[in-house]
């Protein structure tokens, strides 16, 4: 049922035109639709998308249904906590999330960010080291 929900047989020029460019590799925009019109678009598409949104809010919740719909590889890269001060307290668990969704960037299909996150700086690679129980390192 999902395929037939996801189908294009729409009489539409311009999905079908916006799916010919996302094919071809021609970066392309959707604007003046609803979030749940983004996201089916996003669902239908079979290549690696960079979506850009206005909140973390947003993007939660689009992650949620991209997921549900398509079953595709979705991730959100939450933007940095700014630290002015050291003793001025900040999330670690939303630095932790930025940092295992930038280590799984490469395998996801659709990567979610807001333009605040993409106006920051990342490492090009992360670095992990795993730690199993009652093991020795040297």
């Amino acid at each position: 049922m999902l395929e037939k929900i996801l189908d294009f047989k729409v009489r539409d020029n311009s999905i079908k035109e916006l799916i010919s460019y996302v094919r071809q590799g021609i970066p392309s925009a959707v604007f003046g639709v609803t979030d749940a019109f983004k996201n089916y678009l996003i669902s239908a598409i079979d290549e690696k998308i960079l979506f850009i949104v206005k909140d973390g809010l947003t993007a939660k919740s689009s992650l949620d249904l991209i997921r549900e719909i398509s079953g595709k590889k979705a991730i959100y890269i939450p933007p940095k906590d700014e630290i002015l001060l050291h003793s001025r307290a900040y999330s670690k668990e939303n630095a932790f999330n930025r940092i295992v969704a930038l280590d799984k960037c490469k395998e996801a299909d659709v990567i979610i960010v807001t333009l605040e996150t993409l106006l920051q700086t990342a490492p090009k690679e992360i670095r992990k080291l795993n730690l199993v129980k009652d093991e020795d390192i040297s």
